[in-house]
Formats: structure tokens, sequence, C-alpha cells
């Protein structure tokens, strides 16, 4: 499933409605600082988060336009906040059509607009053909007449559903009403259940899920591991350090009342090593660096001179050819690249769900020799995975791409997002215009 078009309605900086297509690959958000470009990427993570995280929950307070918000809260209105449109796909379709039969779903793109209290959800344009379904599930099921069809497309309800099979006592129309009525459960806000079943059943299900990074998720040097077990690092800091113990199978408390960290310290090389070989597919700058892990002790004295262990640590550290230092010491650059990585990996070892990614500003620390490199990066990755990025660096955009540029401006209106090629603001443009011209030059 794709994601095709977004419309932010009310988000932050956003106060009208802003549409913009998305494509199928990769996709950049340009703009200049504070433009909305991040609010964009935020909202959009919103919608479907791949991870439970308070975060990444949409909030009235925190979330709407300041501007309008006191009116919205006198109004007791739940706003919309975002719609989101999807593009089925071919695999899926054929898959509702085995079991609905051909032509009984009528949709190939579908939009689902996300209100701000978390739970809200609507779906707009599902299209079932209830009694061409009716026709073709009765017929395989051998109860097939005019009558049932009629009394089918009555029910409203699951409690008519029931009524309907009690009316027919022949056991051939007993069994076959056993098997309509998982289709007649109106578990949703729809008036056709077989619009309802295809949306719970078989695309709520496949709606892709938003793994969002930033600069500000890197991994810290050093990591306490009681700290970790009992979540009480920052958050950012947390949910890395917590994605390289879940990628390498360690047991936080387990690594706590060990004696010997031989074992961990063997688990976390061998997934830095994974880490390391796509790290380096992309990494020209420098191709002699590798991840180091140590787990330390601090050690505590009491009052009656006893000693105990305080805290376990896990010391990073990048090697180079001359000189080993800590993983915060390195360049930003080479941080972000690996702990993106991290995160990666994680979602990448989930063969259930689809993935888009949304990078905020991804690379802005590194060279424009390795933001090309990054951008390679990235053109890979995008046969898996749809990427929205944004970024106000002209090494960052892809000089023959421009079709993939949306222009994220802020007026006094709110923020204004556009295709590039309606941009008019001379400070919004220049990223593009530099883009071109160093590959002229």
């Amino acid at each position: 499933m794709k994601l095709k078009k977004v419309t932010v309605h009310k988000y932050k900086s956003f106060e009208t409605d802003q549409s913009f297509d998305v494509e199928p690959d990769v996709t950049a958000l340009v703009g200049m600082n504070e433009s909305g470009k991040t609010s964009a990427l935020e909202v959009i993570a919103k919608t479907n988060y791949f991870q439970d995280d308070e975060d990444f929950k949409f909030n009235l307070t925190h979330d709407y336009p300041r501007r309008e918000k006191k009116k919205v809260e006198k109004s007791g209105e739940n706003p919309k906040a975002v719609t989101c449109t999807y593009e089925i796909s071919k695999e899926l379709l054929n898959e509702i059509d085995n079991e609905f039969g051909k032509g009984v779903f009528k949709t190939t793109e579908f939009s689902i607009t996300y209100r701000y209290d978390n739970g809200k959800r609507t779906f707009v344009n599902i299209s079932a053909d209830k009694k061409k379904f009716i026709e073709h599930k009765t017929k395989e099921l051998g109860i097939a007449s005019n009558a049932t069809t009629e009394k089918l497309l009555k029910v409203k309800t699951a409690a008519e559903f029931d009524e309907v099979a009690a009316s027919f006592k022949d056991e051939g129309y007993v069994d076959g009403f056993k098997s309509l009525k998982k289709y007649f459960q109106f578990k949703w806000n729809f008036d056709n259940p077989i619009e309802e079943y295809i949306t719970r059943v078989f695309i709520d299900p496949k709606i892709p899920k938003f793994l969002y990074y930033d600069e500000y998720y890197s991994l810290p040097s050093r990591i306490s591991i009681q700290k970790l077990e009992q979540n009480q690092l920052e958050d950012s800091e947390y949910k890395t350090a917590k994605a390289l113990f879940e990628l390498s199978d360690i047991n936080t408390k387990e690594l706590i009342e060990a004696e010997d960290f031989e074992d961990f310290v063997a688990e976390l090389e061998a997934t830095e090593a994974i880490i390391s070989d796509e790290l380096f597919k992309y990494w020209t700058t420098n191709s002699n660096l590798n991840i180091t892990f140590r787990i330390d002790k601090r050690i505590e004295t009491d009052p009656q001179n006893n000693k105990r262990i305080a805290e376990h640590i896990l010391d990073i550290r990048v090697k180079g050819k001359n000189v080993s230092l800590p993983l915060r010491n390195r360049s930003k650059g080479f941080n972000w690249f690996f702990s993106f990585l991290v995160w990666f990996k994680k979602i990448q070892e989930d063969a259930n769900n689809q993935y888009i990614l949304l990078l905020d500003e991804p690379g802005l620390n590194l060279h424009a020799s390795a933001q090309a490199d990054l951008l390679r990066f990235l053109e890979d990755l995008s046969s898996d995975y749809q990427i929205v990025y944004s970024t106000h660096s002209p090494f960052m955009i892809k000089p023959g791409k421009l079709n993939r540029v949306r222009t994220v401006l802020e007026t006094d209106n709110g923020s204004v997002i556009s295709d590039s090629i309606q941009e008019k603001d001379p400070k919004t443009l220049f990223p593009l215009q530099a883009a071109l011209g160093y590959d002229i030059a």
C-alpha cells in the first residue's frame, strides 16, 4: 500500500488546508528553518506511528494552531488534523476479490481523516457492492434465492442479521448463515457491512506504519544500563539505546545481574558488524572506523567501607587508525548515520508490517560529499520503502528529480506547501537553484 497524498488541516503552523502529493519512492520537503517542514512530517507520523509513543499522539493543547486554540476549546468540537490518501496494492485487491467475488470491491484509492482525539478516524471512498456480494456468497454457500438476497439487503445491524438467519429453518440455510454471519458484524460505524468488514479485516492491518527519525535520536557515548532498565534516560537517548539492546537480543535485567559480560559484548559486536556492513557501503568519508563496546562498572563504597556495583555502563567508542574516541566525540554525521541504522534495522526485522520513513533534516551535519552518499543510500532504500524527508541543503536535492520536491513556506496565514515549479519565494527556492547551479558547474 502506498501513501499518495497528504492534506494537513490544522496542525501547529498549518492554519489552512495544505495538500501535497507523495511520490511512490522519495519526496523532499524543502524550505527555510521554522517554515513548517518538521510539523508536516510529525502530523503524518502521528497517524500510525510504528510503536506506542506519547510523543506521537495528537494533543489539542500542544498541536492545534495557537491563534485558534481558544475558539476550538470553547466549541467543544473534535477538529480534523490530517487526511492521508492511500493506493491499495494489486496483491491486496486480488486477495479481496478472491474472498468477496470479482467486482464487489470498487476501491483502488481511499482516504483516512484523523482527528485530535486519537481514536476518531473516518474512512472515505470505500465502496463495495453489497447486492453483488450477497448474490456471489449465497450462491457459493448454496443458499441463493431472491428472498435471501432481499432480506439481507435490508439488514442494518448484527441483531437484524440474526433475525433473518433465524427465519430460515432448513439445515443447509442454517449452516450457510453461520458462514455469512462474520460479514454482518457492524463493529465500526459503516452503513454497508461489507465495506466495514473489508476495511476492518483487509485494509486497516495493511496501512503502513511510520518511522520518524531526526538528529535527536543519536546514540549517547555512555548508557547507564540501570537507567535504561528503569526508563530513566532522556527520551531520545532511551529510545535509541533500547533499540540497540533489542537488536542485540540483550535482556538488561540479566546483564545487571551477571558477573561476566563477554557474552553480552559479543552480542553487541555481532549487531555492530551487521550495521557496519551497511554503513560503510555508503560512508565513503572514512572507511577505517569501527565501533567498540565495553561494559564498565561504577563502584560505590558505603560508610562501612563495603564496596558494591552502583551502576553498569555501556561505553560506545569509535576506533580510527590512531585513536579511539567516545561516539559523541566523533562527527555528528557519523553518529547520525550509525544511530539511524540502529533504528532502521529494528523495523527491517518486522516482516509483518509495511513502513514509510519520515526523516527530518537527514545528514544535516554531513559534508557535501557525504550528503551525496546519503542520497544514494536513500535512493537504494526507496526500492522497498517510501521516504519523505525535509531539508534546506542544496546537496540533499537531486537536480534531475525536482518532481520530488515540495516547498514549504511560512506566511502570515500559516505554512503553505506547494510544488517546486509553483514556488515564487526566492529564499525558499535558493536550495533548488543552488543544487541546479552546482550540477551545471
